[in-house]
């Protein structure tokens, strides 16, 4: 791994990507420290669990709102097909469970979670 710092800037590089330095105050002024190579690293682990803690976090919010409509089910199976358009819903609920397929994250470019059914 190349790590290096610019000692005018106190920019660290560590594997072509750069690390702002920390601002320390030592009671009378402010300084740039540039971040040690094992700051850095600790850095590029970290960035690197972003993608898998924004596709948890979509898994976490969909299953929330598949939970928000199991009244449906409940209430199909245990009315034997009094819910009307119930077929609508079933659509609706499978596209909650496909949005992982399409999505990575409700950050990413066009997302947008599927319309619920009028009850």
């Amino acid at each position: 791994m190349a790590y290096s710092v610019n000692s005018k800037t106190k920019v660290a590089t560590l594997d072509n990507v750069e690390y702002l330095p920390s601002a320390v105050h030592d009671g009378k002024e402010l300084s740039l420290v540039a971040l040690t190579e094992d700051e850095c690293k600790f850095f590029k682990d970290l960035h690197a669990t972003i993608p898998a803690q924004q596709l948890e976090f979509l898994r976490m919010k969909r299953n929330q709102i598949l939970a928000e409509s199991d009244w449906v089910v409940i209430k199909e199976r245990e009315e034997g097909g009094s819910v009307s358009n119930f077929a609508d819903w079933k659509t609706y609920r499978q596209a909650l469970r496909d949005i992982t397929k399409t999505y990575k994250s409700i950050e990413d470019d066009g997302f947008e979670w599927p319309s619920a059914p009028t009850e």
